[in-house]
């Protein structure tokens, strides 16, 4: 079975997210992996921020298995009450279309990516490799910048005055480059 989840850098302004396909016998690990690139968190860095993904039924409700709020109070003792992402299939996780999943990278900088099931498709339906972004918008997560308000500030700063090199652009999503990393 392939799973097209649409994924929303939350607080994001202009609105930066993917619609992507996934094989949903793959890890979670897999998923994270691939929100790495999607994002662009892993493009040339080193990726030495703390992740967790955090299931979570209904978006604005509490996360099954460690609450939204809990995350910046959490010892390290507490993250190991998390599921294992390496050995456990996404498919466990989201059962039908509206499940939401939410994925945290660097807790200094805050962010967070909503995921929502959108289709459960069959194997037949989906040409191509897998993982795959279908759509997009915006360039992504800039390691070490202050998080998604200062991202914003620096796409408003784009939209309003433009950029140099259409290449640094941070509006523009460049999904064959994507695609070809994942």
């Amino acid at each position: 079975m392939v799973l097209q989840f649409h994924a929303l850098l939350e607080g994001s302004s202009p609105r930066v997210w993917r619609r992507f396909l996934i094989n949903g016998d793959d890890t979670v690990k897999r998923l994270i992996d691939a929100l790495l690139v999607m994002f662009q968190m892993s493009d040339g860095y080193h990726l030495y921020h703390l992740e967790q993904y955090v299931p979570g039924v209904a978006y604005g409700r509490q996360p099954k298995y460690m609450p939204t709020a809990e995350i910046e109070a959490a010892s390290w003792d507490d993250f190991s009450k998390t599921l294992p992402a390496e050995n456990y299939a996404i498919k466990k996780l989201v059962k039908k279309e509206g499940d939401q999943l939410r994925f945290f990278y660097d807790y200094g900088d805050d962010w967070t990516v909503r995921l929502k099931l959108e289709a459960k498709l069959k194997e037949e339906e989906c040409k191509g490799s897998l993982p795959r972004v279908i759509k997009g918008k915006g360039a992504g997560i800039i390691e070490d910048c202050g998080g998604v308000w200062a991202l914003n500030e620096m796409m408003q700063d784009e939209k309003e005055f433009g950029v140099a090199d259409e290449e640094d652009s941070l509006l523009l999503f460049d999904i064959e480059a994507v695609n070809e990393a994942l």
